[in-house]
């Protein structure tokens, strides 16, 4: 939703300044639509290297990994005697990733995500997110948290630790697989 308001800002800005520099007999239409039509291209081109370009294989090699898809495993709290079930979707493009978890306690979009590479080329998937439980007990209300999973040499595998704060803090372990 905040790129439809960027873009709408964008635009509408870009034509109010067109309409005034008209009004005042600065610029012509036609001056006009050939600025436009030079904007148009590179702006195609960008969306449709956003969106997919960078993910074919032949390429991507020299572009972060492709995580888009669900991905299941387990989460195991540091309070939690066995793990419980977690599903991520990972909806990515070049310039954008989101992360949306579904566990049987907690139902949490990111709000903050990235990919970062380190020495080694190992790549690390950093989230935080915010939810509300679907349990009462032990916990209830809004929890947030902050999530770090390193994507294993396969890249169908992520695993890694949290760490959330509830009405009490906790931290645990998360191990993912791509389903989808």
């Amino acid at each position: 939703m905040d790129d439809i308001r960027k873009n709408f800002l964008i635009y509408s800005t870009l034509i109010t300044a067109a309409v005034v520099l008209y009004a005042q007999d600065i610029v012509t239409i036609e001056q006009i639509l050939s600025y436009g039509s030079i904007a148009t291209v590179p702006a195609i081109l960008w969306w449709m290297f956003d969106s997919w370009i960078w993910s074919i294989k032949k390429i991507s090699f020299m572009m972060p990994p492709n995580l888009n898809g669900i991905w299941q495993g387990t989460c195991k709290s540091d309070r939690d005697t066995e793990p419980h079930r977690i599903t991520l979707k990972i909806t990515q493009s070049f310039s954008r990733i989101c992360v949306t978890s579904d566990s049987e306690r907690v139902d949490s979009p990111s709000r903050l995500a990235m990919l970062e590479s380190s020495a080694g080329n190992s790549w690390h998937l950093i989230y935080s997110w915010g939810g509300l439980f679907k349990i009462e007990a032990p916990q209830s209300g809004q929890v947030y948290g902050l999530t770090t999973l390193m994507l294993c040499d396969n890249q169908n595998e992520l695993r890694g630790e949290y760490i959330s704060k509830g009405k009490e803090l906790t931290h645990g372990i998360i191990s993912v697989t791509r389903k989808a």
